[in-house]
């Protein structure tokens, strides 16, 4: 069975041209706010060569932690690295954060380093407020400008990235299980087969 399908009647050229009269001006729109969007990202876009791959080296990037220091992820390298990216109001994180910090307790002593960011489109306070919450052991940053964020391809929250002692992106993780237990055995996988390869 097929769609109805609509098929417009052909027209006069007049008519045609007067309908089409607001073709350049949705182009003018269109530039004009694809240069905005550029501008409020601090306009630098990552190029396509930048954006986090699976098997590739990760971006590089410098964290500025909630405690005042940084951490750049270069500098990590030889270590296994877990960065999740994170919303104070998102359930989802929320229900990730403690199995994460009792997984980081777990294994910060075989070398395995834990980042979190809180993404662009949170703010400070409510950020601060879920790491007291939670007792977030970990390093924990803000990407207020989204750079981070935009050079991973972060568009939901919680986002994870394994990333390798070799400086490679192992794998990427969207969203968490319901279960805790299976955040858990998830996270625990992952870090082990780092910590073997």
């Amino acid at each position: 069975m097929g769609r109805r399908q609509w098929v417009p009647a052909p027209s006069p050229k007049g008519e045609r041209r007067a309908k089409s009269w607001w073709i350049p001006w949705a182009m003018a729109a269109t530039v004009l706010i694809a240069a905005a969007a550029h501008a409020a990202g601090g306009g630098v876009a990552p190029s396509a060569s930048n954006v986090a791959r699976i098997g590739s080296p990760a971006p590089d990037f410098t964290l500025r932690l909630l405690n005042g220091k940084s951490v750049t992820l270069s500098s990590l390298k030889g270590r296994p690295v877990v960065v999740t990216f994170w919303h104070s109001s998102c359930p989802h994180c929320q229900r990730e954060a403690p199995v994460l910090d009792q997984v980081y307790q777990k294994y910060r002593g075989k070398g395995v380093v834990f980042l979190s960011v809180n993404v662009s489109w949170d703010h400070e306070a409510p950020a601060r407020k879920f790491v007291e919450e939670y007792r977030l052991q970990f390093p924990v940053g803000r990407d207020a400008d989204g750079r981070i964020g935009d050079l991973y391809g972060v568009e939901a929250t919680p986002t994870t990235f394994f990333i390798g002692k070799d400086g490679k992106l192992r794998e990427r993780q969207e969203g968490a299980p319901e279960d805790v237990k299976a955040i858990e055995a998830g996270l625990e996988q992952r870090i082990n087969w780092m910590l073997a390869g």
